[in-house]
């Protein structure tokens, strides 16, 4: 999806297939690093309008993951 510049596709499976559970912290830290690519990779002024395009759900989980990444790098 990133490859051809969609945004909102990429988000989607990255927010869909989030790694649960114990022992997956690498891929958790992956999954944090690939989302923040994805984002800083999109100019600001298209952030709100590809939010909104995403699910609640999906919101929800960016939310959470932008949160742990600002706390990683505070």
């Amino acid at each position: 999806a990133i490859t051809r510049a969609d945004i909102v596709g990429a988000l989607n499976t990255i927010l869909e297939y989030t790694p649960y559970g114990p022992n997956v912290e690498d891929a958790k830290t992956i999954t944090l690093q690939t989302l923040f690519l994805v984002l800083n990779s999109t100019k600001g002024t298209n952030i709100p309008s590809i939010v909104k395009a995403l699910s609640s759900d999906a919101q929800d989980m960016l939310i959470q993951y932008i949160d742990k990444g600002m706390a990683m790098s505070g």
